[in-house]
């Protein structure tokens, strides 16, 4: 019951920030998507170099869409707590490698997950 409240949740955030970012950043969306359909895809024999990326940075990967409510969650309040910690899905790391923005900043946050 958990799990399916978390992806349907995860699920409305990611169709909102898609749509959100369609209307606010249609060109940085546009030249990204250029960007990531240029990328060389790997092989079907990196399935278990995939599966190992994806367990290692990102065990909820399948659930959401670009952007983890619980890693934001645990991160606001880590934070707050006097831990600074981020919650980037790697969706959210593949925008900014490719935006190449590592500036640590709540607009970079929000830009990074509305985009992926």
């Amino acid at each position: 019951m958990r799990k399916a409240a978390y992806q349907l949740l995860a699920h409305g955030i990611g169709v909102l920030s898609a749509l959100l970012a369609r209307l606010l950043l249609p060109t940085e969306v546009k030249n990204l998507q250029r960007r990531i359909h240029g990328l060389t895809l790997l092989s079907p024999l990196d399935v278990n170099l995939t599966q190992a990326l994806i367990a290692g940075e990102d065990h909820r990967f399948l659930f959401h869409r670009g952007v983890d409510p619980i890693g934001i969650a645990r991160a606001i309040i880590r934070t707050l707590g006097g831990r600074l910690e981020g919650a980037s899905t790697l969706e959210q790391q593949l925008v900014r490698t490719l935006l190449r923005d590592y500036r640590i900043s709540f607009r970079r946050k929000a830009r990074e997950a509305l985009i992926a």
